[in-house]
């Protein structure tokens, strides 16, 4: 059965309005000045940030590691603005579950980071994406996202293609949006096929009388677009026939009797934008506005005044921003009702060129790559670069799109973009007019005009972390099921120095932690202060994004012509699994005092004869702490040296930096699992919790010595940061090294996340092959100063040691 999935899509702003002329009347109006002001001031509340990452291959097997650098921009000229500390990364499968999902410390070069593909996990197309939490603030699709292919051997592959594969999917675009009658439009159209790439085909427009209106076909990548008048006495159909001569009909999208047009044409140094209008209300002699936002700034703000049925704005290039461009039409009362996405090609970039000492070797020999940085003109640029080597395989090695790609296109399009390098390898009409068509086919509103223009506040719910990784939840009350505001609650995570924070509720009941150099996973305890007297329950936050782009519908299939080389890869990777080196995480540099610094006295239970009992153990040795009972029940009073008294109120007390409110219970505890006790014996602030003194006990094991808490409090286990590994690359620098009979299949030669070019541009990176023979690629992104981006790639091969 033949089946073709069909979209005719409008970019719709808000409702029915943009297109009827009696809807000028409503209430809402505001001028160039106005609309300028509004929006600048959203951007400047709203500033965007951007993700790359730089993924050590394409492919991987399961078991693998997979490697990744990312690189972190604003918006505004591709550069760091430190907003955040924070990346988080996944790896989705087809229906938006993560199989993995991790958190990234950033700096001012980016992060970096690896994960070990499970082993039970299907082969197929998978979704890596990577944001921070001010991200999350807007819509998903501008998360980086990358999809990567990963192979099971040990699971059934789909080799053959899907059975229906008749499947397409065709799609028709109005520029602007909408078509109106007695106006020539431009309709952008894009046909794919089961595969989720363009495929070729035939179109027709008919009309009702059977007449063919227009002939059209695709570009590039089942992409183009044709100009259509429709007639207020025609109606329309179109007629697709595929390259197998399968025929579909479809409908063309509605056509309205009045309302403008937007119409775009690119000349040498400048863009001319039509609004034209139809309609039997006259527009002549009114004033429609035109507003241009590109990396987050409003760069273009022009009105123009209807004349003969249209306005002509003129927008030069260089009042343009690089990348992508959004162009929004505004009626007289300065409504939105059209937009369109333009592209601005940078006129100067990162041009990294590499010379590797041999681009054809033999198995376990050196290589050298000498890397240089420079702009267009030749002059030298220090540059923040990453680079891969690893085993090619044509279909596996499809193109994800270099760092231009990316943070210029991919970062701002929705959906898979085909071939994204492609509109980046020339300067020439024929790839300028496929980024056109690629404009138009998956041209999206980025923002929400509605709000802007009403003057809200943006609601951004999540927070930047612009210093360390925040961990948020809720307190509320188990009986009402209400928040608990103005809670002090305790977050700790045991360990052989006092990780602690303290957080107070809001009227909604929330609580943030903000963490400091917290890696790895690791227990953590969350409790509220005894003055909370009415029952509670603390809850956690999921850290990641609840929010997908709709699920991808491309079918995955392994083609049979690779079977022989995914076994090829299958062994090598269980050989290189079996007798690799364990990965050596690199040591994080961290604080590792404790909160309050250093501790008035601190007893090291060691240096004295060990009691069995832990109230003789406070009484003889720790000084300046009085051991008191009230009520029947063990309380503690530390001295206030500086001011020569007693404090009457509580001490803050923590076990492995857990606060203990029972001391009966604490009291009970076998002395002989207490390896020293700090005291702080002067008042002390700590967030909202002022400290009477403080007084912490540390076991040996940082188990808490067999504590037990009430049902109140949170016990959880939490993954920190990312903890780093190093990539392991063997030297066979010696004959015995040479010889060496333990086996090197490595299929991914090298991985350097971290490259900084000198003053004069360069660098040297060097590794060994392994004893895998055929073709790699070379790949290297980077970011030069200024924000220049730049990507290169190169082939070399390795060949078996001749036998002399």
């Amino acid at each position: 059965m033949n089946y073709i999935k069909t979209h005719i899509t409008f970019l719709y702003v808000g409702l029915i309005w943009i297109i009827s002329a009696t809807t000028y009347t409503h209430g809402w109006s505001q001028d160039l000045s106005e609309l300028s002001d509004l929006t600048e001031d959203y951007l400047k509340r709203s500033p965007r940030e951007k993700l790359f990452l730089h993924v050590s291959k394409p492919y991987f097997f399961t078991g693998e590691n997979v490697w990744f650098k990312a690189y972190y921009f604003s918006s505004k000229e591709h550069q760091s603005i430190g907003l955040s500390k924070i990346a988080y990364v996944e790896l989705i499968n087809k229906v938006n579950e993560p199989v993995y999902q991790g958190k990234i410390k950033l700096d001012s070069t980016g992060g970096k980071g690896s994960f070990l593909i499970p082993i039970t996990l299907e082969s197929g197309e998978y979704k890596l994406r990577a944001y921070t939490n001010w991200m999350k603030n807007f819509d998903p699709a501008l998360f980086f996202s990358q999809r990567v292919t990963i192979i099971n051997p040990f699971k059934r592959l789909g080799l053959e293609a899907p059975a229906d594969s008749s499947y397409h999917e065709f799609k028709l675009f109005p520029e602007g949006g909408h078509l109106v009658q007695g106006i020539k439009n431009r309709v952008a159209f894009k046909f794919t096929s089961f595969k989720g790439v363009g495929s070729p085909f035939k179109g027709v427009v008919i009309d009702d009388l059977a007449d063919t209106v227009i002939h059209f076909q695709p570009f590039k990548f089942g992409m183009g677009h044709f100009l259509f008048t429709p007639s207020p006495e025609r109606s329309y159909r179109v007629i697709v026939k595929d390259e197998a001569g399968r025929i579909y009909f479809h409908e063309v999208p509605r056509i309205w009797d009045s309302g403008f047009v937007m119409q775009t044409n690119q000349m040498t140094n400048i863009h001319k934008v039509v609004a034209a209008y139809a309609g039997n209300t006259s527009m002549n002699g009114k004033t429609v506005y035109l507003l241009g936002i590109s990396q987050n700034k409003l760069l273009v703000r022009q009105e123009a005044t209807v004349q003969s049925d249209s306005a002509v704005f003129t927008i030069k290039n260089s009042d343009l921003g690089i990348g992508i461009n959004q162009f929004t039409l505004f009626d007289p009362n300065g409504q939105p009702i059209s937009e369109r996405l333009i592209f601005n090609y940078p006129e100067n970039k990162l041009k990294i060129n590499f010379a590797v000492s041999a681009t054809s070797t033999s198995t376990r020999e050196a290589l050298a790559i000498d890397i240089t940085t420079n702009d267009l003109l030749g002059e030298t640029i220090n540059s923040n670069l990453s680079l891969s080597v690893y085993r090619s395989n044509g279909d596996l090695d499809y193109d994800k799109g270099g760092f231009e790609a990316n943070i210029l296109l991919l970062s701002e399009l929705k959906g898979n973009v085909e071939s994204p390098d492609y509109y980046f390898s020339a300067n020439n009409d024929s790839i300028k007019t496929a980024m056109d068509n690629l404009m138009l086919t998956q041209g999206w509103r980025r923002y929400p005009w509605k709000e802007i223009l009403e003057r809200n506040t943006p609601k951004h719910s999540h927070i930047a972390e612009f210093r360390n990784h925040l961990i948020q939840g809720t307190i509320t009350n188990t009986s009402t099921n209400r928040p608990v505001s103005n809670a002090l609650v305790y977050f700790s995570i045991p360990d052989s120095y006092t990780q602690f924070y303290v957080s107070k509720s809001n009227y909604n009941g929330r609580i943030i932690f903000e963490t400091k150099d917290f890696y790895g996973e690791s227990d953590i305890v969350l409790r509220a202060d005894p003055s909370v007297a009415e029952p509670y329950k603390i809850n956690l936050d999921n850290p990641f994004s609840d929010k997908y782009e709709a699920v991808d519908s491309t079918h995955f299939f392994v083609d049979k012509s690779n079977a022989d080389f995914i076994l090829d890869q299958s062994i090598n990777m269980q050989i290189e699994n079996a007798f690799k080196k364990n990965l050596a995480k690199i040591p994080q540099s961290r604080d590792t005092s404790n909160f309050y610094g250093i501790p008035d006295n601190s007893y090291n239970l060691d240096d004295f004869t060990r009691f069995t009992v832990m109230e003789e153990v406070m009484r003889e040795y720790v000084y300046h702490v009085l051991v008191r009972k009230k009520d029947g029940k063990f309380i503690f009073k530390v001295t206030d040296i500086p001011n020569h008294k007693v404090f009457q109120q509580n001490p803050l007390v923590l076990l492995d930096g857990v606060p203990i409110f029972d001391i009966d219970k604490l009291m009970k505890l076998d002395p002989l699992r207490i390896r020293k006790v700090d005291v702080l014996k002067r008042k002390y602030f700590y967030g909202h919790r002022d400290c009477h003194g403080v007084l912490s006990f540390f076991t040996y094991k940082t188990d808490l010595a067999g504590f037990g808490f009430d049902d109140s409090t949170l016990l959880s286990n939490y993954q920190g940061l990312q903890e780093e590994r190093t990539f392991y690359s063997p030297k066979y620098d010696t004959q015995a090294r040479k010889t060496d009979k333990l086996p090197d299949f490595r299929n991914q030669l090298f991985w350097e996340p971290e490259i900084i070019t000198d003053a004069a541009g360069k660098a040297t990176v060097n590794f060994y092959t392994s004893d895998e023979t055929g073709k790699y690629i070379v790949v290297v992104h980077g970011v030069g100063k200024g924000g220049l981006l730049g990507s290169k790639y190169q082939t070399i091969e390795v060949k078996a040691p001749q036998i002399k």
